[in-house]
């Protein structure tokens, strides 16, 4: 179980001097956020609450871009409609962090599965291509077999993140956290306390 947690963007790397020694760091962007909704263990079997952050009013309709959900131990201190604030973190000197990678898009198999060339003379049409895949039983391509696709786009858990400091920069929160951290620019961020 876990103490809750909180969404961010991630922005960008820098470097900063930290004890006399450059260290890598990520700056991460606070969201404002709230909590829609309470899960308790007599209705959902478990505690959590359902956080909702960017905030959209549409007429007589409220939308979230993003809503996800974040066990806790007990419920004593969370509130539906309660605002989130950039204050948790204070006596929090490490987090877990969770998030999705770049990915490389879509490769071949030279690229993707480190197939060898074909014979690179005149008229061969078999350069960069895959063996062949048909099966005389059971008629389908096998599970697992390796051919052209996605690559390497997959979530990733960081634990034990240090937290360096928090800073409000205009109307902006940031997070500073040491290393680097998965993702696109502006891509979501997961933070568990």
């Amino acid at each position: 179980m876990t103490n809750g947690g909180i969404l961010c963007l991630k922005q960008e790397m820098t470097s900063l001097l930290l004890e006399n020694k450059m260290e890598a760091v990520t700056l991460l962007k606070f969201l404002e956020q709230e909590i829609i909704r309470i899960k308790t263990e007599e209705k959902d079997w478990y505690n959590a609450i359902v956080i909702g952050a960017w905030k959209k009013e549409k007429d007589w309709k409220v939308e979230y871009k993003y809503i996800k959900e974040f066990k806790v131990n007990s419920l004593d201190w969370y509130k539906v409609w309660d605002k989130l604030s950039i204050d948790q973190l204070n006596d929090v000197k490490s987090v877990t962090i969770k998030a999705i990678t770049k990915g490389k898009g879509f490769q071949w198999v030279v690229k993707r599965f480190g197939f060898w060339w074909g014979r690179a003379t005149h008229g061969s049409k078999f350069h960069r291509h895959p063996w062949g895949i048909g099966n005389r039983k059971p008629r389908r391509v096998n599970k697992n077999h390796p051919l052209p696709g996605h690559m390497w786009s997959r979530s990733i858990t960081l634990k034990n993140v240090k937290i360096i400091n928090t800073h409000k920069i205009w109307d902006d929160e940031i997070i500073v956290v040491k290393g680097s951290v998965p993702g696109a620019r502006n891509s979501l961020i997961r933070m568990y306390m």
